[in-house]
């Protein structure tokens, strides 16, 4: 599989589960910084624990 497909795969699921949980509790906006600032963070905690 494709890293950029992987990439975007992620990136959806993410986006999906912070929409949704936001949107439980009232608080929908900014949904895609939301999920940049995780993908952001998965990757720096992916890169220290190499």
């Amino acid at each position: 599989m494709n890293i950029k497909k992987i990439y975007y795969y992620f990136f959806y699921k993410i986006y999906k589960t912070i929409e949704y949980t936001s949107d439980a509790s009232g608080g929908r906006f900014m949904t895609s910084f939301k999920t940049g600032v995780v993908i952001i963070v998965l990757e720096f905690w992916f890169t220290i624990t190499i």
